[in-house]
């Protein structure tokens, strides 16, 4: 009995090199194929780019930008003392306000001064009632009577002043912060509140007190030369004497004044009553030895007013 043989199969074989090239290309496809799906994911994930997007993300940036400058202002504010606010007491700018303690103080002391007052009236009103019914016939003479002898009786309490009330002024924030508040516009700070300003210039003597003005008047002042001007600059009031005699250099002349006020040696603010007008030009043709001429009423008042050691100011 004869046996079929098996069938055979070619196989061919391929050769190592073109293996290794075949593998290399699978994986490059591989490779690809992830880098692709990468690329998807990522291009999905992004947001649109489009110009209602970018304008969108622009808001909010600013948004978040303005929040970070408000917050860094609230902090600054905070840090920054508040000087747009001041307490004006008699026209003098007061740096540190009236403080609670204080606040407090007055209001009890009104109130202790509203109850004074109203035990004031109760006992006027019982001693009316009282004098009333003791004759029964009591008129309007007799009870404003009683009213006044109960007044005469009642001890008289003395105690502190109640605290003005202050007044609260708004300041802008770029004023500058000066120790006073509304000053007169020719006002010179450096000279202290109280002084005597002589203009030479325009013949003008002006009182300032709390730098506010409080009198001014036409002068006569020295003639422009060497030996009888009168000199500019900073001095200060050595006394204050009444009917004193003037006299110049040598004894050239004498002059009796009712009001004497030396500011510099022998150079002072006094009344002139031979002089009939005063300011203009007077000065550079019929000026003085030096003093500051003035009228009578005004070199009264201001000898009134200042004082030993207040500040004269002498300019052009």
């Amino acid at each position: 009995k004869m046996t079929p043989e098996p069938e055979m199969v070619a196989v061919l074989a391929v050769p190592e090199e073109e293996q290794d090239v075949q593998a290399e290309k699978d994986a490059q496809a591989n490779d690809g194929a992830k880098e692709n799906s990468g690329a998807k994911a990522e291009k999905d994930a992004k947001p649109d780019a489009s110009p209602a997007n970018a304008s969108s993300a622009d808001a909010a940036k600013k948004d978040a930008e303005k929040k970070d400058a408000e917050k860094s202002d609230a902090e600054a504010a905070e840090e920054k003392p508040d000087y747009t606010k001041a307490i004006l007491y008699n026209g003098l700018f007061i740096e540190n306000p009236v403080t609670e303690e204080a606040a407090a103080e007055a209001a009890e002391l009104k109130k202790a001064e509203e109850e004074k007052k109203k035990a004031e009236e109760e006992k006027k009103k019982k001693a009316a009632e009282k004098k009333k019914a003791g004759d029964g016939t009591a008129t309007d003479s007799d009870a404003e009577k009683a009213e006044a002898e109960a007044e005469a009786a009642a001890p008289e309490e003395s105690g502190p002043e109640p605290l003005p009330t202050p007044v609260e002024v708004t300041m802008a924030e770029n004023e500058i912060h000066i120790p006073l508040l509304e000053a007169d516009p020719g006002f010179e700070l450096g000279y202290g509140l109280n002084y005597v300003e002589v203009d030479i210039g325009n013949q003008h003597v002006t009182l300032y007190e709390n730098c506010r003005k409080v009198m001014e008047s036409a002068c006569v002042t020295g003639i422009p030369n060497k030996a009888r001007a009168t000199h500019p600059g900073v001095f200060k009031i050595d006394y204050k004497q009444r009917n004193r005699i003037l006299r110049g250099s040598q004894n050239l002349y004498a002059s009796f004044v009712n009001y004497w006020m030396p500011f510099d040696g022998g150079i002072g603010l006094h009344d002139a009553t031979w002089r009939g007008t005063f300011g203009g030009e007077i000065y550079k043709y019929s000026g003085s030895h030096g003093c500051v001429n003035l009228p009578l009423s005004f070199a009264k008042n201001l000898y009134a007013h200042v004082y030993p050691g207040e500040t004269v100011y002498v300019h052009y």
